[in-house]
């Protein structure tokens, strides 16, 4: 079984990060406004329930080739989300908490993309 602990654990902080980090937000060229700043954030929340949906999909080999392609996708919006929150913050503590959004990510995505490439191998281990 899946350790649920360790899902929420691992992309828990990433989400309350993305989702309150709007309050120090300035401009850019790809955001016009702290309104759409946030509806970014809330895109990036959103993005990664569904990643963590198609990671277990695919780790337990339920419509794994369609999960794996989801996530791949997802993924790809996702990188492109942070990117533009990032070059949107303006002070300093919201600089540093999209520094650490994107050190979690980092590490989550690497142990996704190693995990489920190896996909039903882990399936029956215990952890995915």
């Amino acid at each position: 079984m899946m350790n649920n602990k360790k899902i929420h654990t691992m992309f828990g902080s990433l989400l309350t990060l993305l989702v309150f980090m709007y309050a120090g937000i300035a401009q850019a060229a790809d955001i016009a406004s702290p309104e759409e700043a946030l509806y970014k954030a809330a895109q990036a929340r959103m993005l990664s329930q569904r990643m963590v949906k198609n990671y277990t999909l695919a780790g337990l080999g339920v419509r794994a080739r369609k999960a794996k392609a989801e996530l791949e996708s997802n993924t790809q919006q996702f990188e492109t989300l942070l990117s533009e929150l990032s070059a949107y913050a303006a002070d300093d503590a919201t600089r540093a908490n999209l520094r650490t959004a994107k050190t979690l990510w980092e590490k989550s995505k690497a142990r996704a993309v190693r995990r489920t490439i190896k996909g039903k191998s882990r399936r029956h281990s215990g952890t995915i």
